[in-house]
């Protein structure tokens, strides 16, 4: 919960906590997650099952945050979101065709069918 609201940013190898939005940077999460996995490792080296099977979750082999994924699916519907609503933009104020307006954005000839089916 505390690191909810903090940022860990490194200075000569030293980690200090600074308050950033409430959001963490992909370095930051990198970092914890480094840290982490040295600790599990450094409490499990006596237990080889153990330390085995926590390097697999923490290498990403074994579990799947429900979180992450839901995050990829809603970046994903927004950059499809983006594309129609460009394509809807170029059509109205250039007045293009769908393909015309698909072709100016370099949109995949194979995803013209996906995006027509939208608009």
């Amino acid at each position: 919960a505390f690191l909810d609201n903090h940022q860990l940013s490194s200075t000569n190898n030293k980690f200090t906590l600074s308050q950033k939005n409430g959001i963490l940077s992909a370095q930051t999460c990198r970092v914890i997650i480094r840290l982490t996995h040295s600790v599990l490792f450094k409490i499990t080296m006596k237990h080889k099952v153990v330390q085995q099977e926590v390097g697999d979750i923490m290498g990403g082999k074994v579990i799947e945050f429900p979180e992450i994924t839901a995050y990829h699916d809603g970046v994903t519907e927004g950059k499809i979101e983006a594309i129609l609503n460009s394509i809807k933009g170029i059509m109205s104020n250039l007045g293009k065709t769908a393909e015309e307006a698909m072709d100016i954005l370099n949109v995949p000839k194979e995803d013209y069918p996906k995006y027509k089916s939208m608009l």
